[in-house]
C-alpha cells in the first residue's frame, strides 16, 4: 500500500497514512482537524512564499504573496482554514529563517 506523509496546519502534526484508505483530506490524528494537506504540498507552498516575501512574514504583502500561490497550485479552502494555513506558514516562515 502506498503511504504519503500528510501535515496539519492547524497543530503542526506531521504522519503517514495508506493513500488508499484516507479520503483526499484525512483527519489529523493528533488534533481531529481536518485543515490537513500533503507534506509535499504543504513544503512547495512553504518553499513558494519563503522565495517570494519579503523578511516580514506578517505584512499585508505576504497574505497578497500567499494568495497567489494557492491561486497557482489550485489550493482552495474556506476562509477560516485559509487563514489558519497563513498563521501555520508564519510560524514556519520565521522558524526557517533563524
Amino acid at each position: 500500500m502506498p503511504r504519503e506523509m500528510w501535515k496539519c496546519y492547524r497543530c503542526g502534526y506531521e504522519w503517514f497514512c495508506h493513500s488508499d484508505l484516507e479520503s483526499s483530506n484525512p483527519q489529523c490524528p493528533n488534533c481531529r482537524s481536518y485543515y490537513t494537506l500533503s507534506s509535499q504540498t504543504y513544503n512547495k507552498i512553504l518553499d513558494k512564499v519563503l522565495d517570494a516575501t519579503p523578511k516580514n512574514p506578517g505584512s499585508p504583502r505576504f497574505l497578497l504573496v500567499l494568495g497567489k500561490i494557492l491561486e497557482e497550485l489550485g489550493v482552495r479552502f474556506r476562509p477560516l482554514a485559509t487563514l489558519t494555513l497563513a498563521s501555520r506558514i508564519i510560524e514556519d516562515v520565521k522558524a526557517r529563517r533563524r
